[in-house]
């Protein structure tokens, strides 16, 4: 999966239909952008009451401009979920921003767990590590995730396939759930026809779009007037 998502990021191709939607009892979500290639596609892998733009998670992230792949804890950009990182995390890691030591496009404040530098020829991936310049193994960049998922699902203390706790019953998670329907049936709605999402260097920023006194949970535009809503 990974070597075909590192392939289909150099060609442009924003399609994410043929990815699993789980893995290892996580659910699993792609992104390449929306409408334009993202400056830096990912696969992200979150807790049932946890969904990317509210939530922690681990995350793989690809900085194209360097040809560099991170495995990284995770943090959304847009929500600040109850719950993060545990302080061990987040007091001993680098985030990504200090371990290219300057500002990037997005995901700066997220925490490097594994980085490699990759390198492409033909339909080839090489993956090599940033310290050391050794090729990796495939069973060794399986074996990483592994490691970040299991530290994840214990971190999160989730029983996988529990729909029972309490976030899963309460009004947060049926509210993320009707969010989510909305946007992605957008064109095929009421709304669709008179309101467009708002998409920002290829990803969408509609859903719980940040403001300076809150979040608001979808903004959209209007086709005609241009104004918000």
């Amino acid at each position: 999966i990974l070597d075909t998502f590192l392939l289909q990021a150099q060609k442009g191709d924003l399609k994410t239909s043929s990815y699993p939607k789980e893995y290892s009892d996580l659910k699993m979500k792609v992104s390449f952008g929306m409408g334009v290639s993202a400056r830096i596609p990912w696969i992200a892998f979150t807790a049932p009451e946890m969904q990317v733009s509210k939530g922690f998670y681990p995350v793989y992230l690809y900085y194209k401009e360097f040809n560099v792949l991170i495995l990284a804890y995770g943090i959304s950009e847009t929500y600040e979920f109850a719950k993060t990182w545990p302080a061990e995390i987040m007091n001993s890691t680098s985030t990504i921003k200090a371990f290219f030591d300057k500002d990037v496009p997005r995901y700066g404040d997220s925490f490097v767990f594994k980085t490699y530098k990759i390198k492409i020829e033909k339909d080839k991936v090489e993956y090599v590590t940033s310290d050391e310049n050794k090729i990796i193994t495939e069973k060794d960049i399986e074996a990483n995730l592994q490691t970040i998922l299991d530290y994840y699902k214990k971190t999160v203390s989730i029983e996988i396939r529990k729909e029972d706790s309490v976030l899963s019953r309460g009004l947060f998670y049926m509210e993320k759930q009707l969010e989510d329907f909305i946007i992605h049936n957008w064109d095929k709605t009421e709304l669709g026809k008179r309101f467009d999402l708002i998409i920002e260097e290829g990803e969408l920023v509609s859903q719980q779009y940040r403001t300076d006194i809150g979040f608001v949970d979808i903004l959209a535009k209007d086709k005609k007037t241009k104004s918000f809503v």
